[in-house]
């Protein structure tokens, strides 16, 4: 996306209120010249770029959704309108406001701030159960309509950032995990510096084929180019896209999207912006599905096979022609009705900035900006199956995302007021117990047991401890000596578990949640999923728990399996979205019972247990719980079969 430049800029970085300002293509005049000098390519340069044949294009890790679904990304927003400081509070608060995770998340990576890799963005996304889309931006600044004095086509093709190039795409190979990359960003539009208009327009006699416009040759020669780099260095976990707007600027023949398609040896996935009114003065105010229409076949015609994505849409709140909610409204029923059948997936542009030193001028996206917008996403992505949060991968690719999509209306999700046992030690399990859910212990209890249950009408819920190594396991030598912390205060033979490394915790845990599959199960009780809040002998951060407990419910819900959030009772607006009920021990006794009451506004069951060493009778603690609508039981300590119900 390009934002407008205006004349006058209040910059208000003191307040975090300012997302920059590049420009925008809603402030464009038509231009068939290239106003700005370009470096011409040595013949003997273009000689040698030509007589390089293609590598093989390799086997890519990304799926393609199942039928009928569609991956849901996003560029969250960030604070300079450089689209590259974007922060994991920035992609949850966003998640939260649509009630779905991120398939994918969006961002730049600035070569006028670095050239390296942009490791630590790309890591917290990853970690966060997305992955990293980057916009690989060669540019000098974040100035637009004009040609970049350094990083012009001519001078990539040259080989002048050969050295730099392959730096990045090693680095790419060696973050180990899949990647969407693209150049070239809306390259049929001037107000980016590889544009055409800048690089030769369209003049046909100083590079290439002189049948051809300069400007798009340049762009796909150059665009091979960083792609054979990437390729040479065994980047074989990125995928390529080729991204345009959806109208070319200039309207000129030599700058039809068609023309800068690197062709399909190169690219793996085609991508478009569309963009209504970006500012509260537009004087037109344009629907989506008019504009999709239009495009949708012209990039369709590029290759019959590859998946397309809609990279980046969004309109802006506060223009009198029209409204924000409806324009989104009508545009996610298009994308989800299927009328453009080659869309595998979307991504909205979060983002707020400012135009002038008028208020009332500035750009609006955010969905936390609009109850309305976002009621709309909530209503249409957040609650809806057809839409994934998360992207699958190939088996043969080290990535701890979910392997399986599975129906979300297909996973077990408890009424609010559930009657249920929880018993883990005391074997056998005592199945006299007139409840409606019964919580037992994966290892202790075969499929027999749970067959049992289903047989009496009976839900049935696998404990399984994510968050602490136990010693009497019988898996507990499949864990790496670096992931085992601390002693688990007052449990002896546990100790604390490393929740950061998920690429070391995942085949021993995606083991066990496939036994609880397996099994037969319904449910997932994972223990210990507060570890941020003790001492564990590593430096555990609140973000790493959310990256860590979004990702065990998405591995549930893979499986088919429903899941509750265990205590961690000060992330519970953050995780709401991700887990169907919540299991609370000592709420009542230690006083924060009332931090899982937005689960029963939900419509979520919330299960509490008080323990037998700090009360003595029901009456003690049953009428706060069933005030709250919570399940209520009181159980002694070890989680034996004795048991009381508050209803």
């Amino acid at each position: 996306m390009a934002k407008f430049i205006p004349v006058i800029a209040v910059i208000l970085i003191s307040c975090q209120l300012f997302s920059g300002i590049t420009s925008q293509d809603g402030f464009r005049t038509p231009s068939s010249q290239s106003s700005e000098p370009f470096v011409t390519q040595s013949a003997s340069a273009q000689e040698a770029l030509k007589s390089i044949p293609p590598l093989p294009n390799p086997l890519r890790p990304l799926n393609l959704p199942p039928n009928g679904k569609l991956y849901h990304g996003i560029y969250p927003g960030g604070i300079t309108g450089e689209e590259d400081d974007l922060t994991l509070e920035d992609l949850r608060s966003y998640e939260r406001a649509a009630g779905k995770s991120a398939a994918w998340v969006y961002f730049s990576h600035n070569w006028f701030h670095g050239r390296k890799f942009p490791v630590e963005t790309a890591s917290w996304i990853h970690q966060a159960g997305s992955i990293p889309y980057i916009r690989l931006m060669l540019r000098s600044d974040a100035e637009g309509d004009q040609a970049d004095p350094v990083y012009s086509l001519s001078s990539i093709l040259e080989g002048n950032f050969d050295e730099d190039l392959h730096a990045w795409t090693r680095a790419a190979r060696d973050f180990g995990t899949p990647l969407l990359v693209e150049f070239g960003t809306e390259v049929n539009g001037e107000w980016f510096p590889w544009s055409g208009k800048w690089n030769g327009a369209g003049v046909s006699d100083d590079y290439g084929d002189p049948a051809q416009a300069d400007g798009p040759e340049r762009f796909r020669d150059a665009y091979i180019h960083i792609i054979r780099i990437a390729r040479q260095e065994g980047a074989t976990n990125i995928t390529w896209v080729f991204h345009v707007n959806y109208d070319d600027v200039p309207e000129e023949e030599w700058n039809q999207l068609e023309a800068y398609y690197p062709g399909s040896d190169w690219i793996d996935w085609l991508a478009v912006s569309v963009y209504g009114a970006q500012t509260p003065m537009d004087e037109e105010w344009q629907e989506f599905i008019p504009l999709m229409d239009a495009v949708y076949p012209r990039l369709a015609s590029l290759d019959e096979n590859k998946p397309m994505i809609l990279a980046e849409f969004g309109v802006t709140s506060g223009n009198p022609k029209g409204d924000q909610a409806d324009w989104a409204r009508t545009a996610l029923t298009g994308i989800l009705d299927v009328r453009w059948p080659r869309l595998i997936g979307f991504s909205w542009w979060n983002e707020y900035w400012q135009n002038d030193d008028n208020p009332f001028h500035d750009t609006h996206m955010r969905l936390q900006d609009n109850p309305q917008l976002a009621q709309v996403f909530r209503e249409l992505v957040g609650s809806n199956p057809q839409v994934l949060g998360r992207i699958t991968v190939t088996e043969d690719v080290p990535f701890y995302l979910p392997l399986v999509t599975m129906d979300e209306k297909s996973i077990w999700k408890p009424e609010i007021r559930t009657n249920w046992q929880w018993q883990l030690s005391g074997l056998p399990v005592d199945q006299s117990f007139n409840v409606q859910v019964y919580d037992i212990d994966l290892f202790e209890n075969d499929a027999s047991i749970v067959e049992a249950f289903h047989a009496q009408g009976r839900k049935v819920i696998c404990y399984v401890s994510v968050g602490s190594w136990e010693d009497w396991r019988p898996d507990k030598d499949q864990f790496p000596a670096e992931v085992i912390g601390k002693d688990y205060e007052g449990w002896e033979g546990e100790k604390w578990l490393d929740i950061r490394r998920i690429d070391l915790l995942a085949p021993v845990l995606r083991d066990r949640f496939d036994l609880c599959q397996e099994k037969g199960f319904d449910g997932l009780e994972p223990d210990n999923i507060d570890g941020y809040t003790s001492e564990t002998g590593f430096p555990l951060s609140a973000e790493d728990q959310l990256a860590y407990n979004i990702w065990i419910a998405s591995e549930a819900h893979a499986r088919g399996l429903s899941i509750g959030l265990k205590n961690d009772g000060d992330q519970v607006i953050d995780l709401l979205p991700y887990f169907d009920w919540a299991l609370l021990e000592d709420c009542i006794a230690d006083d924060w019972c009332e931090q899982f009451t937005p689960f029963v506004s939900a419509g979520k069951a919330v299960f509490a247990a008080e323990y037998s060493d700090n009360f003595e009778r029901l009456d003690q603690f049953c009428p706060q719980l069933n005030a709250l609508n919570y399940n209520g039981i009181f159980k002694n300590r070890e989680l034996d079969a004795w048991v009381q119900k508050c209803h």
